[in-house]
């Protein structure tokens, strides 16, 4: 697998142009390039979101290359970051889908965006718990939850995961 350098120089001839109207974080944004016009949208104000709050992020676009292409990159934490933003309620599908894609993807951070509430808090937390603990997903340090009623919960996956020791 390549470094995160190795990754970020894909994107060495994409400029990238800092949202003014953030007050708190940053949000850079790519000025050539473009994602899913439906995806990009829901991106942009996932981060916008997050970036008012404080976080620091630049979005990136899709390059057709062959390689994976994550939705932005955490610039505090150093990590490629996958974002769904998700119309369902099924808070154990969503988890699931989003982590599953995120592997693919070989990103260390995940935002999802719950827009509904969830049948079921409890389910989800559960399924999040058991993905980390049977070694799924293991390049996926952290989690962002966004719920519906805009509180950020951010997980670090590393609470979750079972390490050798606990294993012998």
């Amino acid at each position: 697998m390549k470094t995160i350098k190795e990754r970020l120089e894909r994107y060495h001839l994409i400029s990238f142009v800092k949202d003014e109207t953030i007050e708190k974080g940053v949000f850079e944004i790519f000025t050539s390039g473009k994602q899913n016009k439906k995806e990009f949208k829901k991106n942009v104000v996932a981060l916008r979101f997050l970036t008012n709050k404080g976080y620091r992020y630049r979005m990136l676009p899709v390059i057709n290359d062959g390689e994976t292409n994550p939705d932005a990159f955490n610039l505090y934490f150093q990590y490629f970051t996958d974002i769904k933003v998700t119309e369902s309620n099924n808070g154990k599908n969503i988890i699931q889908s989003a982590l599953k894609e995120a592997s693919r993807q070989f990103v260390s951070e995940v935002i999802i965006q719950f827009t509904r509430q969830l049948r079921s808090n409890r389910e989800a937390y559960d399924i999040l718990r058991a993905t980390f603990a049977q070694g799924r997903a293991r390049h996926i340090e952290r989690v962002i939850f966004i719920m519906p009623n805009m509180k950020v919960l951010a997980v670090e996956t590393k609470r979750f995961k079972i390490t050798k020791r606990q294993i012998e």
